[in-house]
């Protein structure tokens, strides 16, 4: 019985060594695992983490990564709306996802960056949708993290703005039409003061051979004129 207290005794303090080491390793595990999901970005949104995903799980000729994985290409965007968005939201809209893309700071580009204007591939490529993020690469999933959503209430707050300074704005371009149209006027006035001006000096200094005569003065003038001679020739001779 005393052997067997001895023995229970020396081992007490096995077991407690044990459970220590149990202990250290299950915070190095938890360590790891922790270390990982930040590492790979779990702790970011989860729009953001499902759209990585569903771009490298997508098929290439309806959506992928570019060459170099710094944008990624919707090259079916009907496609990808009503057989790949379903299976990630729970929406089928393109429109509603790019939408989200615009509030996490990504930029529709071209999807060509050529000088030399290729008609054939812009004819390809008409449909295609490329977006970009600096955060949003291939490869680099812990990136996710540093990806901030807009402040949609400094965006509202900012087109409340824009409709107060709107009305201001109507004024003073209604302002600028009326004085365009009052100089407008003021040169119209002008000219018409000028043409009368003319017409009245044309009018004063017209020769009176250039007025036309009617019929009876005509006439007159003549009977007139044959009167004057007949008395020249009647006078008298002088004595």
């Amino acid at each position: 019985m005393r052997a067997n207290k001895t023995s229970s005794t020396a081992m007490k303090p096995t077991i407690s060594t044990g459970m220590t080491d149990c202990r250290d390793i299950t915070k190095k595990i938890q360590k790891k695992i922790t270390t990982k999901t930040i590492k790979s970005g779990n702790d970011s949104p989860i729009f953001l983490r499902k759209t990585y995903h569903m771009i490298g799980s997508c098929a290439p000729e309806i959506a992928t990564w570019s060459v170099d994985g710094g944008t990624f290409v919707v090259k079916q965007p009907e496609v990808f709306e009503k057989t790949i968005i379903p299976q990630f939201f729970k929406h089928s809209k393109f429109s509603s996802f790019v939408r989200q893309l615009n509030f996490y700071g990504f930029r529709k580009i071209k999807y060509s960056d050529t000088i030399i204007i290729d008609t054939k591939l812009e004819a390809e490529t008409a449909d295609f949708w490329r977006f970009k993020h600096d955060k949003f690469i291939r490869g680099k999933p812990e990136l996710l993290t540093e990806i901030r959503r807009h402040n949609s209430q400094s965006s509202t707050e900012k087109d409340k703005m824009d409709e107060k300074k709107q009305p201001e704005k109507e004024i003073t371009s209604l302002k600028s039409e009326v004085d365009i149209l009052k100089d407008q006027i003021a040169d119209m006035t002008k000219n018409i003061d000028n043409l009368t001006v003319l017409v009245q000096n044309i009018t004063v200094n017209e020769p009176e051979s250039q007025v036309i005569k009617s019929p009876t003065d005509v006439a007159m003038d003549n009977f007139f004129s044959v009167g004057n001679k007949r008395k020249k020739l009647v006078q008298p001779e002088s004595v």
